[in-house]
């Protein structure tokens, strides 16, 4: 039972990095998922809120937030709150994102 916590974060770590580098192609899907459920004449309240969210961490990561992605430290930090804090600091710029 000693090996699942560092296997369980490796793989949100990752996990973390793959939402972040892809945010932009995740929010995409989500407005497509979005259009079908309204066709089907339901509100999209999850998904267009994932979409919405989505797209908002792409522009972070496009605006440096999560450090250069050319890095190999690219929002890999080995501590998962230095991330957070980089979203907080944002967040605190802006009061209407969150």
């Amino acid at each position: 039972m000693t090996s699942i916590p560092p296997c369980r974060s490796a793989m949100i770590k990752g996990l973390e990095a793959m939402v972040i580098e892809h945010g932009r192609r995740r929010a995409e899907e989500m407005r497509e998922s979005a259009r079908t459920v309204a066709d089907v004449g339901l509100t999209p309240l999850s998904a267009r809120g994932t979409a919405e969210r989505q797209a908002w961490v792409a522009d972070l990561s496009e605006a440096g937030r999560f450090g250069s992605k050319g890095d190999g430290s690219f929002a890999r930090s080995a501590d998962w709150r230095i991330e957070a804090d980089r979203i907080l600091t944002t967040l605190k710029g802006d009061r209407n994102d969150v």
